[in-house]
């Protein structure tokens, strides 16, 4: 019997000598590819038991022609890019990498908090180009005793309640999902959240539940002067209205990692606004992130396809172990 195939679909990380450590010791013939649609996947991927992917659209028809197909791995938390019911059906695993940057993130999202706040980058950019006047960064509110609100309290909305809570912040959740807490949190609903927070830090999954939750109607019920974070995903957020809520003065400043359109386009209205930061879906990157990524995601499919435990398996009940 001849070694597994496996393949990595595509990948821009520049190296993947993490996943190669990961395959040859597992005896595992591998390949990198650079599939950027459905029909190269099929054309390339024949008679790979797994796939590795980041970007590469991997649906139905893809899957249907790929008899030899046991795992599909991705590079990430969320598999958009993944047909999960496809999969499902043919018995094939879907596996992600939930856990591998939550703190990155959250500090990622409490340094754009703080950089609004103190107007860092403000004044880090007027100082670089010869300006030297605190002055210019305006209204900076005090961070202790202010109200954090968090919508959306998972496992990266805990890790932010903790860090504010250590800068003597009050925090504020909302999560349809969570019922109680045993930090020092208060669960309300959405009304009171906008209503009773000085920044509200979004870490929301996007679902059509969640899309554009941030809009005109919620804005307006943000105090006035408040702060916007986003390090979840862009489609929570309706740029137009936050645009429109920035430059009327309703918002006092936002911070984002995340946009609908990435890169965003020229024509985008949060561009070039002075009371916006906006970072390049950065906010899951560290040195050890990184790594952890790549050996999880590769990690995954070796799990599948010896039999062992699979440890971040999405679609337990139909796989056919």
């Amino acid at each position: 019997m001849g070694k597994l195939k496996v393949v990595i679909s595509d990948c821009d990380h520049g190296t993947v000598e993490v996943e190669k450590k990961v395959f040859e010791e597992a005896g595992f013939d591998w390949e990198l590819l650079d599939c950027e649609t459905e029909d190269e996947v099929i054309e390339n991927c024949t008679g790979a038991a797994g796939i590795l992917s980041q970007y590469a659209p991997i649906k139905a028809r893809a899957i249907a022609s790929l008899p030899e197909l046991k795992v599909l791995s991705r590079y990430g938390v969320g598999v958009d890019n993944l047909d999960l019911e496809a999969a499902s059906r043919a018995g094939v695993a879907v596996c992600n990498v939930p856990d591998y940057c939550q703190d990155d993130v959250s500090t990622h999202a409490f340094t754009l908090l703080l950089d609004l706040v103190r107007k860092v980058t403000r004044l880090a950019v007027d100082t670089a180009s010869g300006g030297w006047d605190f002055r210019l960064a305006g209204s900076v509110p005090r961070t202790e005793g202010k109200t954090l609100g968090l919508l959306g309290f998972g496992a990266i909305g805990r890790i932010v309640a903790r860090k504010a809570l250590g800068f003597n912040m009050k925090v504020l959740a909302y999560d349809p999902y969570v019922t109680s807490t045993e930090m020092d949190v208060r669960l309300v609903g959405l009304d009171e959240l906008l209503r009773d927070s000085d920044f509200v830090s979004l870490h929301a999954p996007l679902t059509p539940d969640t899309e554009k939750i941030v809009n005109a109607e919620s804005l307006s019920k943000m105090k006035d002067g408040a702060y916007l974070v986003n390090t979840s995903r862009g489609a929570l957020v309706d740029e137009k209205a936050l645009a429109d809520a920035l430059k009327s003065g309703k918002l006092g400043g936002a911070g984002l990692d995340v946009l609908t359109q990435e890169p965003p386009e020229k024509e985008n209205p949060l561009l070039g606004l002075d009371n916006i930061v906006i970072t390049p879906h950065s906010s899951f990157f560290s040195d050890e992130s990184f790594k952890e990524l790549k050996e999880k995601a590769a990690r995954n499919m070796v799990e599948v396809l010896t039999g062992a435990p699979v440890r971040y398996l999405l679609n337990r009940d139909a796989f056919k172990s």
